[in-house]
């Protein structure tokens, strides 16, 4: 899965969560919007946390979020808390970038609440994450959130390893 934006034409890879809608070729585009924690939420102000629990507070700058993409970083509470906040707040997308330098995009489990979220959320690298909140100072950036895997069907009718089992079925 990528992440396609402007104002120039980069393109991140990531790794889809195990909850929320499956990203398709054309995927889900809006401006990416920075989360603000709910005054009333755990952990920082840019972690998008809820109450802790598992469920996310809507945050505080709901109003940008609303048909816009998500930017969260990753730490103190679930990943599906923190799609859960965006969901709430009217999120068509929601990016998750790891809190760690130098560590990648990591697959993201739903927990318990996990069958609540419906949005497609996307996990980047650290390097990846802090260059988008980079882009974001420099003026308005747009994105769009598509799973770019091209649809190869593999075909083992010459594999040596499936000739050499399919053929000892004869002797």
């Amino acid at each position: 899965n990528t992440v396609n934006g402007s104002p120039s034409s980069i393109t991140y890879d990531g790794i889809p969560a195990a909850f929320g809608t499956a990203f398709d070729a054309t995927g889900v585009t809006g401006n990416l919007v920075l989360i603000q924690k709910n005054p009333n939420a755990v952990g920082e102000d840019d972690e998008g946390c809820g109450s802790g629990a598992g469920v996310g507070f809507p945050p505080a700058n709901q109003t940008a979020i609303a048909g816009n993409i998500a930017l969260i970083k990753r730490g103190n509470c679930p990943f599906a808390e923190k799609a859960s906040s965006a969901q709430q707040a009217g999120a068509v997308g929601v990016i998750i970038y790891n809190n760690v330098p130098g560590a990648g995009p990591i697959s993201m489990g739903g927990g318990e609440s996990g069958a609540a979220i419906t949005v497609p959320t996307l996990s980047l690298s650290f390097e990846d994450g802090e260059a988008l909140r980079a882009l974001m100072n420099t003026g308005t950036v747009n994105l769009t959130l598509k799973d770019d895997t091209p649809n190869v069907q593999l075909d083992g009718d010459l594999d040596n390893g499936i000739i050499a089992q399919e053929y000892g079925h004869g002797i």
